[in-house]
C-alpha cells in the first residue's frame, strides 16, 4: 500500500511540475525550461543514491526514510510559493488567431471527454504515444540489467557502479541539449528532436554486445543516457506541439498513464528473456529494434504534423476577403 501511495505521489508531483513549467514559460523559452528541469531531477538522481547510502548507515530505514519524507514535505513549501500566472491575455491573443484561420470559432473550455475523442481521432498524438511507450520504458528496463550486464562482461561491481554513474550524467548534462536546439537551430522541429536521438540510443543499444574496451562501454553507456534524457525532457513539448493548450492536460495525463503502464510492463517482459535465453545478447537486439521502431514512429509524427499545418496553410491562402462591401464575401 505503501508503495502505491508513493508513486501516486510522485506521479502527480511530476506531472504538476511539468505543467506548471509549461504554463509559465512560452515558445524557446519553455523548451529551455524543460530542459533546466530535467537537470535538476537528473542531478537529484545522481546525489541521492549516496544520500541514501550516508542516511541508512548512520539512522537505519526508519531513520532514512523519515528525513527523506521531510525533504519532500518540502515541495508544498516550493509549489506554495509559485503564484499562478496570468495567461488569459495570451490565451485570448492565441484564439483571436486561430478564429482568423478557421471559419468556426472553437471554444475555449473543453470537456475531459471530449478532449478523449480528439485524441483518439488525432493521427499524430497516436504515433507519439506509441514513440514514448517504446522509448522511455525500453531503456528504463535495460538499466535494471546494464551492471549485471557489465559483470558478465568482465568488470568488477565498482567498475560497473561507475559507470552506470556516467550513464546518469549523460542523461543529467544532456537533457538541456533539446532546449539548446531550439535555441540555435530555430528551425528544428521539437518532434525530430527526438527521433535522432532515438535512433541514437537504439544504435548504442545494439553496439554494447560487441564493446570491447572499457572507452567504448562509457561512450556507448553515454549515448544511451542522452537518449533518456532527451526523451524525458521532450515529452511535455511535443505533447504541447501536437495538442495545443486546449487537449494538452488531458493528453499529457494520457500519455505518461500509458508510458507508466508499459513500463510495468516491458521489465518483466526483457527479463523473462533474459532468464528464458541464459544472455543478454537477444534481449538487447529487442530493445534496440524497439527503440529504432520508436525513432520511426518520431519521424512519422513529425511528417503528419507538418502535411497538417501545410493543409491548414494552403486552406487559409485560398479564402480571400473582398472588401468594398458592407457584407464581405468570400472567393475560395
Amino acid at each position: 500500500m505503501a508503495s502505491i501511495s508513493t508513486g501516486i505521489g510522485f506521479s502527480a508531483t511530476f506531472i504538476s511540475a511539468v505543467t506548471s513549467v509549461g504554463e509559465y514559460f512560452e515558445g524557446k523559452s519553455k523548451l529551455m525550461a524543460l530542459s533546466f528541469l530535467t537537470f535538476g531531477s537528473g542531478c537529484g538522481g545522481i546525489s541521492i543514491p549516496f544520500l541514501l547510502h550516508f542516511l541508512i548507515e548512520e539512522f537505519g530505514w526508519r531513520g532514512c526514510l523519515l528525513v527523506i519524507g521531510g525533504l519532500m514535505a518540502n515541495m508544498t513549501c516550493f509549489f506554495a510559493v509559485c503564484k499562478p500566472l496570468s495567461i488569459g491575455l495570451q490565451q485570448t491573443t492565441k484564439a483571436n488567431r486561430l478564429k482568423k484561420v478557421d471559419s468556426e470559432t472553437k471554444p475555449t473550455e473543453q470537456g475531459f471527454t471530449k478532449s478523449l475523442r480528439s485524441l483518439v481521432t488525432n493521427k499524430v498524438y497516436i504515433a507519439h504515444v506509441v514513440a514514448m511507450c517504446f522509448t522511455q520504458p525500453i531503456i528504463n528496463s535495460s538499466l535494471i540489467f546494464i551492471i549485471d550486464f557489465l559483470t558478465t562482461k568482465g568488470f568488477d561491481s565498482e567498475t560497473a557502479i561507475l559507470m552506470y554513474l556516467y550513464l546518469q550524467i549523460g542523461s543529467t548534462l544532456c537533457g538541456v541539449v533539446p532546449g539548446l536546439c531550439k535555441k540555435y537551430i530555430p528551425h528544428t522541429s521539437v518532434l525530430i528532436i527526438p527521433a535522432c536521438f532515438t535512433i541514437i540510443g537504439s544504435t548504442a543499444t545494439a553496439l554494447l554486445l560487441h564493446a570491447e574496451t572499457y572507452t567504448q562501454y562509457v561512450v556507448l553507456l553515454v549515448c544511451l543516457g542522452i537518449t533518456l534524457g532527451v526523451s524525458v525532457t521532450t515529452v511535455s513539448v511535443t505533447t504541447m506541439k501536437i495538442l495545443g493548450p486546449h487537449d494538452y492536460l488531458a493528453g499529457l495525463g494520457v500519455l505518461m498513464t500509458m508510458i507508466g503502464i508499459s513500463g510495468s510492463i516491458s521489465g518483466p517482459v526483457a527479463g523473462y528473456f533474459v532468464d528464458l535465453t541464459g544472455s543478454y545478447t537477444k534481449p538487447f537486439y529487442g530493445m534496440s529494434a524497439c527503440l529504432g521502431l520508436a525513432g520511426g514512429l518520431f519521424v512519422l509524427a513529425a511528417v503528419l504534423k507538418r502535411k497538417s499545418n501545410n493543409n491548414q496553410s494552403d486552406h487559409v491562402s485560398d479564402i480571400t476577403v473582398v472588401e468594398g462591401d458592407d457584407n464581405p464575401t468570400f472567393s475560395i
